[in-house]
């Protein structure tokens, strides 16, 4: 049978390179559906049939530069700044990723939407330095997306926040209207159509809770700082509004996993939100000088 199903597999050999066609003898057995159809406890080497393919090699090579310039960095550093910007989360050594869930900032263990964002300003915003027309913006802004989605792989945040931004850009081309709300419901929808599984994701869940309560809230909640602490700088104003919004939205879902919620994450996601975009930055301008002048990506 030429069957194309999410299968897990269970060796004691290191995985082949993202994009690798192997083939594996093994056991098979009954999977955890949805997530997988099937386990297959391989009885053998997997053996290389295909390298990947250049898109894959290019995202291989661009991910293994950005961990060979961490090397000889503090263990926990090099393991967030590889997490937040490229999704690689293998380094991380349990006791900070119980730091970061306690603080609040699991987060940031991690790629999310607020990486996306931050990619999808800098492209717009040098499309238009170089004063180049709305249509190529876009075309350009989509193909990063794409592109960033395929480095740091499809996780369920990623996905929900590339389908919002490539939503928006269409409609920014189309002239249609751009209202939060009904971009999110589409992206919902399109995204539950092609992977259902996604439905049970608590990552998912997450991610459109608080993406929900940005969009919902967040313009209120300002609008309330603003009134009570009119004497804050704007830029904190802001930073609280966002913060609050997203961790209030979320905390019913937070509950419902059956982790416990604390104040922590309020002050804790204030200090390390003006961090978040140039660890992004710097990362991926790391990954991209890795394959180009490793000795600037080290630096």
């Amino acid at each position: 049978w030429s069957l194309e199903v999410p299968i897990t597999v269970m060796s004691s050999w290191q995985p082949p390179a993202i994009g690798t066609l192997v083939m594996v003898r093994g056991k098979l057995r009954a999977g955890k559906p949805p997530q997988t159809a099937a386990e297959l406890q391989a009885k053998s080497e997997a053996i290389p049939i295909e390298a990947p393919g250049p898109i894959d090699a290019g995202a291989n090579a661009l991910r293994n530069g950005l961990q060979q310039a961490l090397v000889g960095r503090p263990i926990d550093s090099a393991a967030l700044v590889a997490g937040l910007a490229i999704g690689e989360q293998s380094a991380q050594p349990q006791e900070l990723k119980d730091a970061m869930r306690i603080s609040g900032l699991s987060h940031l263990t991690a790629v999310s939407g607020g990486n996306l964002a931050i990619l999808i300003v800098l492209v717009v915003g040098g499309t238009r330095l170089v004063r180049m027309r709305l249509p190529m913006q876009i075309v350009i802004t989509l193909l990063a997306l794409v592109w960033f989605v395929i480095l740091v792989r499809p996780q369920p945040s990623v996905l929900r926040a590339a389908v919002m931004g490539a939503v928006v850009l269409v409609g920014m081309l189309s002239g249609g209207q751009r209202r939060g709300t009904g971009v999110l419901a589409i992206s919902i929808a399109l995204l539950i159509v092609v992977a259902p599984e996604l439905a049970i994701s608590w990552g998912f869940a997450l991610s459109v809770g608080a993406t929900a309560g940005l969009i919902l809230y967040s313009p209120a909640v300002l609008q309330w700082l603003q009134q009570k602490f009119p004497r804050l700088p704007s830029a904190i104003q802001d930073a609280l509004a966002v913060t609050l919004t997203a961790q209030l939205a979320t905390v019913p879902l937070i509950i419902a996993m059956g982790s416990t919620v604390g104040l922590a994450g309020i002050p804790a996601n204030l200090l390390a939100m003006p961090v978040v975009p140039a660890v992004t930055i710097l990362g991926l301008l790391t990954a991209l000088l890795s394959v180009v002048f490793f000795p600037a990506a080290v630096f």
